[in-house]
């Protein structure tokens, strides 16, 4: 602002000073000294003038606190100390006020405190950014504090020892990992069911035993080499600290990629993505460890506070340009890898835009965690970029989870997504409800370290209510989700081994009636009662966490049954088609695959809903069929079925011989391999069945399965027209024979 600040250094800076208070004294003197006088006068007994009866008490305790309010802040403004409105405060009668109507003067206080906190961290951030000399001092002044100790070693026999021992760390993990190398290929070529389960297992235990190795060896070189206390020692316990700290993200890093055992590599992508991508985390974690590790030293020594705020945001810069560059190079390898967790041969549509566009979320992310730790460096607030880093691992994490699990259920159920019934497998079920479990609590997590601890929206008393809750309503969610899971890998098992749906395809050659698949009253049921399971759970459930969350659910279990009555009064029609459903399905009328005739249609049952029915025609067509308008229904393929049919013969025709020939041929179908199975009662004659002028039209029947009907008919026919010829059997022709009763016949 305009005004002169006060405190400078000068004499003419402390004449304004002293010439701005004066006139603001001068000016609230008069009106202080009216206000006094009239809150001093007795109201009772006055009979004042309009004039000065205009104040009420109230309206001169608030004229009184906002004088003194601006006395202060214009005393504040000018740089004075604030001696002089606490001696009018004192001073006036209207102290009592004050106290009464803290809301006056209580928010223009915090402004002005927030406002002096708001300039004293500007104030440091542009201390810190001119600290850039001061950084390169307290730095060149490390190598004099390691040595300035009595005791140490000096510096280039310290450096060399110091990089030998680190050095040897790794290669103790190195060392471990080449003597189990043989061992390692051996288990990677039995990657599959169980035992490869367990051969993934035995090879992060044999990567964890270099990783102990490691931390063996650098205890042992600590204890050895850099004992005790001495800024050399810990210097040294830092620097091999952060050794392990690289080996150990290597080691999880390791597991998942396995860049030389591509049969033990989680995600399925090449030797060269799981290289690249290894090469790339092992570079950025140790530009990450390094700078903190330097921020770590400056903190040590006792550095300034501005020196080390400036550390840390060159830190943030460097980490934040590691991670960006790191990601536009390894961009296609990642993508590649967020592909190779999908557990079917085409990705799910969410993973496949996670590939594409991962570049497009993590560049901002990375952004914003570099905004975040420059922002906490300078004003001293870590608590965002902090929440960034535990978010961004856990996203890490979440990654890694997902990866262990695809790979143990592509393990366990071989490489085919279904059993060889067609049924769902057991780990693939295991699996999603422990991955439910794992994304719940991260959820959960970072929910609670987001909202309570970052943005503080609750008090500690409602966020340990609000926790509770929170624990109560995951805990349910997680159960309810693997009821569900159970219910449908139990119906759908049952259903895959009852039944198996009509392909195109799959109809019989005539084109009359499709193929006819057997299934049982139960496996027509299962999608009724997975349906009525899945909503009495899903009820249930609601309930639950609406009660847990501290919701009356009395009124809302009476309030929908009064909305149910008044659904079904005004919705007769469908409560017509639900009934006639249930009744259907109680007199197994029907089963799914069945080839049925209702009337308004026919074809193979499908499916059906808890309101109609689809049919599938055999041209492909389906019919959707309410079962109130079902009427009657006749059922082709249910149990068994009687063909018959007529052929036409020679009116000389021997009926016996003709008898004993189609009772052989009934013979031989019932022998054959492909009918035996088919047929219940053999193809023999019925007798005859009319006679006609040219010939004799003889009956024939079998009994068979309803499956395949027309092609045990046609393998009859075509046999007998093969085998009668042979035995002088003849069918009949169409010449008309025609005889002249007297006369002479002309020759033709």
């Amino acid at each position: 602002m305009g005004t002169p600040r006060c405190g400078g250094e000068g004499t003419g800076s402390d004449m304004r000073c002293v010439k701005t208070a004066n006139k603001i004294m001068l000016l609230a003197a008069p009106l202080m000294l009216l206000v006094a006088l009239v809150a001093a006068t007795p109201s009772p007994a006055q009979t004042a003038p309009p004039v000065t009866s205009s104040l009420t008490q109230a309206e001169t305790d608030a004229l009184v606190d906002r004088i003194s309010t601006e006395v202060v802040r214009r005393l504040k403004t000018e740089g004075l100390a604030p001696a002089a409105p606490a001696t009018i405060t004192a001073a006036t009668p209207a102290a009592p006020a004050q106290k009464a109507k803290p809301t006056a003067e209580a928010p223009m206080m915090a402004d002005d405190s927030m406002d002096e906190e708001y300039v004293r961290r500007f104030e440091r951030a542009g201390s810190i950014f001119i600290a850039l000399p001061a950084l390169g001092g307290e730095l060149a002044r490390i190598p004099d504090m390691l040595t300035s100790m009595p005791g140490g070693r000096p510096l280039g026999s310290y450096l060399a020892l110091l990089l030998l021992a680190g050095v040897l760390v790794i290669a103790a993990d190195m060392a471990v990992r080449r003597i189990a190398d043989t061992l390692r290929r051996r288990l990677a070529a039995h990657m599959h069911g169980w035992r490869g389960v367990g051969a993934l297992a035995v090879l992060a235990l044999l990567d964890a035993l270099g990783l102990i190795a490691a931390w063996l060896v650098s205890h042992g070189l600590l204890s050895v080499w850099f004992p005790g206390t001495l800024p050399q020692s810990r210097f040294a316990s830092l620097v091999l600290l952060s050794v392990f700290s690289w080996l150990l993200y290597m080691f999880v890093f390791r597991a998942a990629l396995r860049p030389k055992l591509r049969p033990a590599r989680l995600v399925e992508i090449s030797d060269d993505d799981a290289f690249a991508i290894f090469r790339g985390i092992g570079i950025v974690v140790a530009l990450v460890l390094i700078s903190r590790g330097i921020t770590r030293v400056l903190i040590a020594i006792g550095a300034p506070e501005e020196v080390t705020a400036l550390a840390e945001v060159l830190e943030a810069i460097v980490v934040v340009a590691a991670f960006i560059i790191g990601a536009v190079r390894q961009r296609r390898p990642a993508a590649r890898f967020f592909l190779g967790l999908s557990r079917r041969a085409e990705p799910h549509p969410t993973i496949a835009a996670i590939s594409h566009h991962w570049l497009a979320v993590a560049i901002p992310f990375f952004l914003v965690l570099g905004i975040a730790r420059i922002h906490g460096a300078v004003m001293d607030q870590t608590m965002v970029a902090e929440a960034l880093v535990i978010t961004l691992n856990v996203v890490i994490g979440l990654l890694l989870m997902e990866a262990v699990t695809g790979k143990v259920t592509r393990l366990v159920r071989g490489p085919h997504a279904r059993a060889a019934d067609g049924a769902p497998h057991l780990p693939d079920v295991v699996a999603r409800c422990l991955r439910f479990a794992v994304f719940m609590i991260a959820g959960l997590y970072l929910a609670e370290l987001w909202i309570l601890d970052v943005l503080a929206l609750a008090s500690m008393m409602d966020a340990s209510r609000v926790t509770a809750g929170v624990l109560a309503v995951g805990t349910t969610a997680f159960v309810s989700y693997c009821s569900f899971e159970a219910i449908r890998f139990l119906t759908d098992r049952y259903a895959a081994r009852a039944y198996k749906p009509v392909m195109p395809g799959a109809e019989e050659p005539d084109g009359d009636t499709p193929a006819v698949v057997e299934s049982s009253r139960a496996g027509t049921l299962v999608p009724l009662v997975r349906v009525v399971l899945y909503a009495t759970l899903a009820i249930l459930v609601t309930l639950t966490v609406l009660s847990q969350l501290g919701v009356n659910i009395t009124a809302l279990i009476a309030g929908a049954s009064v909305v149910g009555l008044a659904i079904s009064f005004g919705s007769q029609t469908l409560v017509k088609d639900i009934v006639s459903g249930v009744f259907y399905l109680v007199d197994d009328a029907f089963r799914v695959g069945e080839y049925i005739d209702v009337g308004k249609g026919k074809g193979t049952v499908e499916g059906f809903t808890m309101r109609s029915l689809k049919l599938r025609h055999q041209s492909g067509q389906i019919h959707t069929i309410p079962f109130g308008q079902l009427g009657q229904i006749t059922n082709f393929s249910r149990d068994w079925t009687t063909a018959k049919f007529n052929l036409r013969f020679m009116p000389n025709t021997d009926l016996e011989k003709l008898r004993k020939t189609v009772k052989k041929i009934g013979v031989e179908m019932m022998a054959d391999p492909e009918m035996k199975d088919e047929i219940l009662v053999p193809l023999k004659m019925q007798g005859v069945a009319d006679i006609t002028d040219s010939a004799i039209v003889v009956r024939f029947k079998f009994t068979v399965k309803p499956n395949k009907p027309s092609f045990i008919q046609r393998e009859a026919l075509k046999r007998m027209f093969r085998v009668f010829p042979e035995t002088g059997i003849e069918f009949a022709n169409a010449v008309l024979s025609l005889q002249n009763l007297g006369g002479r016949q002309e020759p033709s």
